[in-house]
């Protein structure tokens, strides 16, 4: 059910047996599959069940912060968390996401990169994907070829052991931000505190147990949650923000002795990787599957990647490698000064603010006014030449165009490996609470880049010796063309580790040293692959509720035994 502070008193001791921070589609996970137990639930998310600028502005990181190319950041802090901003068109959504799961070699310790390898094996983890699949409407199918061919459409045959297919299946957010919500409404045993901003931990003397959870209401009024247990999954810098913020015991904050609170921060870099030439360009048919279409009523997006077999055997970067079809002058067709793409790049934002509900930002209004010839020129492009990209797919349904395509146009999501020097940490500035924004160190390191070029080397190798065609590779100064720095795949702050020098969180994703608080971020993964973290995020959130499950066992079992005797 979904409860105001105002039925609480100020600075009421609130008591529950679980406490989960944060609403986002892990948080609603954890507090759903927690519905099945007999525990008591509270929920705190920071906003309400519609957008707020207010409570997003919670979220922000202080003045000029940046993550390599990109400063303008967009958290949605309301029930259901950034899967409100979900906007991938599929044939049964205009509110898709990208989804794929991290690999055994993405997993596993390599040799060539510091501090890689998960706690954790990856046969231990799919059975969380699997069920974790079904809270965005999904089928365990899994994510390789075999399971979506059609006798009519199947995967192209690399004959290269260094680049595989492999399967994007697109969730719907409405599974969380709607289905889930009327679901959890109805639930007594399930409250959903909203616009309710954590903002500290307490813990005992001892510093091994969380005692309080410290919220402020919209108003700023003060209320204090007790609970048993206590799950953070408030994403990959906002569980960084609650845990150093947590000064009461340690000024360093929360399950920070080593300093590894924050550190570590990795992103998915997307990267226009140039274009690819078909030897044949009347052999369209032959791309059809890594089209993003319904296959069995699932809407996928077949696509090539590093192997599991290269990664560990040599320094490539983990990375897609998605195909779009074009025309040989699409590129001057889509040209623009930068200040027309300052204005197309405004106009992007501005729809996804009013698609939010949000008040459009001046910075972005007055971009968009200065650069408004290149949002029409590129509206006029896109009206005469529509166009596969990441956000809608479809091209393979109209093969009377296919006479108009001459190349694949193609876009990366690449690896970012661990280094300790990328960072979320606090600053000085502080938001309307008196609680430390955070600051970003982020860097793309040169063992970054020169692996994301082998590795796009590795996908030119394979495209001529299979005969697919000529892979004429985008650089700048021989650099790999960055999109953008950030695809807002915020992993690493947290990381997983069984050693507490090199890790936040243990193989269960709870924090080392104290008995009772978990993370299930993005942020616990060590190293990120290419994949959008969600789903892995919410599969991690599954079992750390099987964990709680267990433990809260255990302890009435053990009561029960102490009456008895």
């Amino acid at each position: 059910m979904f409860v105001s502070s105002r039925s609480f008193v100020v600075n009421q001791r609130i008591e529950c047996d679980v406490c989960v921070i944060g609403a986002g589609p892990v948080g609603v996970a954890v507090a759903d599959r927690l519905s099945r137990s007999s525990l008591n639930v509270i929920v705190l998310e920071s906003g309400g069940l519609e957008q707020s600028a207010e409570a997003d502005a919670l979220a922000m990181p202080e003045q000029n912060a940046h993550i390599g190319n990109i400063d303008q950041f967009q958290f949605t802090r309301q029930f259901g968390g950034n899967a409100n901003a979900w906007l991938v068109r599929t044939d049964t959504s205009s509110r898709g996401v990208r989804l794929i799961s991290p690999t055994a070699g993405d997993i596993a310790a390599r040799p060539h990169i510091e501090d890689s390898g998960w706690p954790i094996l990856h046969d231990e983890m799919t059975p969380y994907v699997d069920d974790a699949l079904s809270y965005f409407g999904l089928p365990p199918n899994g994510f390789s070829p075999e399971g979506w061919r059609k006798a009519d459409c199947a995967d192209i045959e690399t004959g290269d052991a260094r680049v595989d297919t492999a399967v994007f299946q697109f969730g719907d957010a409405r599974e969380f931000v709607i289905g889930k919500k009327e679901k959890l409404a109805k639930d007594a045993n399930v409250r959903f505190i909203l616009n309710a901003t954590v903002t500290d931990l307490d813990v005992s003397e001892s510093d091994d147990h969380v005692t309080t959870v410290h919220y402020k209401s919209a108003e700023g009024d003060l209320f204090n949650v007790v609970a048993r247990h206590v799950v953070i999954a408030a994403g990959g810098i906002g569980s960084v923000q609650i845990l150093l913020n947590s000064t009461t015991r340690n000024p360093n904050g929360i399950g920070n002795t080593y300093d590894n609170v924050g550190r570590y921060f990795i992103d998915h870099p997307l990267i226009d990787g140039g274009d690819l030439v078909p030897f044949d360009r009347t052999s369209f048919e032959r791309f059809e599957f890594y089209d993003m279409r319904l296959v069995d009523d699932v809407p996928i997006l077949g696509h090539f990647k590093i192997s599991d077999q290269a990664l560990a055997a040599e320094h490539l970067a983990s990375m897609s490698c998605m195909i779009f079809p074009r025309e040989d002058d699409w590129r001057r067709n889509q040209h623009l000064s930068p200040r027309q793409n300052r204005g197309f790049m405004a106009s992007l934002l501005l729809r996804e603010q009013i698609l939010r509900r949000q008040f459009p930002t001046p910075r972005e209004t007055f971009d968009a006014i200065v650069g408004i010839d290149g949002i029409v020129k590129r509206l006029l492009d896109s009206r005469r030449r529509p166009k596969a990209n990441l956000g809608r797919g479809g091209w393979s349904k109209q093969r009377e165009h296919y006479g108009a395509f001459d190349r694949f146009h193609v876009l990366q999501i690449a690896e970012q490996f661990p280094h300790r020097e990328n960072r979320v940490y606090l600053s000085q500035e502080k938001d309307r609470f008196g609680v430390r924004r955070v600051a970003i160190d982020w860097k793309w390191h040169d063992d970054d880049i020169a692996a994301t070029v082998e590795s796009q080397k590795a996908f030119a190798a394979m495209f001529a010796s299979a005969g697919i065609g000529r892979y004429e590779i985008k650089s700048d100064n021989g650099v790999p063309s960055l999109v953008s720095s950030s695809t807002c795949h915020y992993m690493g702050t947290v990381r997983m580790s069984d050693d507490p020098r090199k890790g936040v969180v243990d193989a269960n994703c709870r924090v080392h040293g104290i008995d009772n608080l978990y993370v299930a971020t993005s942020g616990v993964m060590p190293t990120g692959g290419y994949a959008n973290p969600t789903l892995l995020a919410v599969a991690f959130g599954l079992r750390v509720v099987d964990r709680i499950v267990q433990a809260s066992q255990s302890v009435d079992l053990g009561e029960q035994r102490s009456v008895a005797g």
